[in-house]
């Protein structure tokens, strides 16, 4: 059974523990990003603006920010690049995904694909 790493919890997150135990996956629910490195791939949960700055923008309307967040999950999208693993994004991580300079740059793995829910912004690699 394939394991995949998710920043946060369980209670919190269990529409997405759902998904993926219905899909057959088994889910990593962690605040501890160590673990993400025994999983197969990434789920990046929705939620509020990634703040702009990581993508070279002045912050004009972006709320409710989280600078540990950003952090931490850019630093995941990073390793799993890394890794080669599959990453999938939702909602506000494609701007995570897509604060790298690499996924502007450069083609990425086959493992990545990002999609947006807007087709004005899919964007596949």
């Amino acid at each position: 059974m394939k394991r995949v790493f998710v920043r946060g919890n369980a209670v919190a997150c269990s529409n997405y523990d759902a998904a993926l135990r219905a899909s057959g996956m088994e889910p990593v629910f962690s605040m501890d990003l160590a673990l993400a490195d025994c999983c197969d791939g990434l789920l990046l949960t929705g939620g509020y603006d990634v703040d702009p700055a990581y993508y070279g923008q002045a912050n004009t309307a972006s709320v409710n920010i989280d600078p540990i967040r950003d952090k931490e999950e850019i630093a995941l999208v990073r390793r799993f690049m890394e890794l080669e693993r599959p990453i999938f994004g939702i909602c506000r991580e494609n701007r995570s995904i897509l604060s790298l300079p690499s996924a502007k740059t450069s083609p990425l793995s086959n493992s990545l694909r990002i999609i947006s829910a807007n087709p004005r912004n899919l964007r596949k690699q």
